[in-house]
């Protein structure tokens, strides 16, 4: 009966879902020979020059997986072996010593990974499958010697009870990157939140590592303009602040990948921001970010950073209790940073979401409330 039992259930498949009720990743099988299955829905893969791509934490769930990373790489790792890929020239080195080229790239905000070159460097198959399908039965439950020959060739459903998402607060930083950048990602990643970066195209080239590095830990790359001079920006040309964003924007594109379209002007949108100007954005397809909470930490980052934490406060209990999006305006600097765990803390605590800017949901976000942008 245990031999038998055991039998059975090896040869369960478990789906998972996420909270919105798709089916995401399928846990590990054992087939025939001794190796073992992993098994995707078809919703999740992309194809890029011929080659199945999944997002990199689906992977790491389904074989419980660590993953580490730098400026420069990702690596991901199970038991005693790994798998490092470099980002400036799209090679992979294996945990064996060979060096080849494999890439990973960044999308939506996922980092995508060849999974069956992956896949099969940690000794498993992949498959994907088109649909979920409903077994009758569970054959967790009930006789398992009278039904096992039927239940074999089924797959058991495990279902996540939907849940509430937690309502979402945009840590946004300005005026980087600099020499305080890589304090604030190691706090945020300590404290697994996210945030959304404007920065300034001559800093991006000088602190490109630390550029990659937030890309690669999943916060959003944005647009702050090249000058950062209110009379080059909004006296003159109308066309002069896409033209700084297109610049930055180029910039960024050339480092990371990722081609970003929004911004946040110097100063804020106002009174800067009139109709020519903001038209020059949306003729170059640009978005446009200002805040709805204030720190007002360019002030008293030196002198008093215990009132970023109290103006954080403040904010955020005026709009926890409306629709308006929590949009929250910090800048690169030692104060700011020496707080920011303190922040967080506050805002998980309230059952708040740090989130990145999404592109492929974009919310309007500027004061003056030009839909366009």
């Amino acid at each position: 009966m245990k031999k038998v039992l055991s039998m059975f259930l090896l040869m369960i498949l478990v789906i998972f879902t996420l909270t919105n009720g798709q089916a995401i990743a399928l846990d590990k099988v054992e087939t025939s020979n001794g190796g073992e299955t992993l098994s995707f829905f078809k919703s999740i893969e992309l194809i890029e020059e011929e080659k199945s791509y999944i997002p990199i934490w689906r992977f790491l769930e389904a074989v419980e997986g660590e993953l580490a990373s730098n400026s420069k790489s990702l690596t991901i790792i199970k038991e005693d072996r790994w798998l490092k890929f470099a980002h400036d020239d799209q090679t992979v080195e294996t945990s064996s010593g060979d060096v080849h080229q494999e890439k990973v790239f960044f999308k939506d905000e996922n980092i995508y990974i060849p999974i069956k070159y992956v896949a099969k460097y940690f000794g498993y198959d992949v498959q994907f499958i088109q649909e979920e399908t409903q077994p009758s039965t569970n054959p967790l439950k009930g006789d398992l010697e009278n039904d096992m020959i039927p239940k074999m060739e089924q797959e058991v459903v495990v279902k996540v009870e939907e849940k509430p998402q937690p309502r979402k607060v945009y840590l946004t930083f300005d005026d980087g990157p600099n020499e305080h950048i890589d304090l604030i990602l190691n706090t945020l990643a300590e404290k697994q939140a996210k945030a959304t970066f404007f920065m300034l195209e001559p800093l991006m080239a000088k602190y490109s590592d630390s550029v990659k590095r937030l890309v690669a830990e999943g916060h959003y790359p944005a647009l702050h303009s090249v000058t950062h001079d209110r009379n080059k920006l909004y006296y003159g040309d109308p066309l002069n602040v896409a033209k700084e964003m297109e610049k930055t924007r180029q910039t960024l594109l050339e480092l990371t990948g990722v081609d970003s379209k929004l911004t946040r002007v110097p100063y804020g949108s106002k009174p800067f921001m009139k109709d020519p100007l903001r038209n020059g954005l949306v003729e170059n397809g640009f978005k446009m970010w200002d805040w709805t909470v204030d720190t007002v930490d360019w002030k008293y980052q030196k002198s008093n950073p215990r009132m970023i934490v109290e103006n954080v406060k403040a904010g955020i209990e005026n709009l926890k209790n409306g629709n308006e999006p929590i949009v929250i305006l910090m800048h690169v600097n030692k104060g700011t940073a020496s707080v920011l765990p303190e922040i967080i803390d506050y805002i998980h605590g309230l059952g708040l979401e740090c989130a990145p800017y999404d592109p492929n949901h974009h919310t309007s976000v500027n004061f003056w409330q030009d839909d366009r942008l």
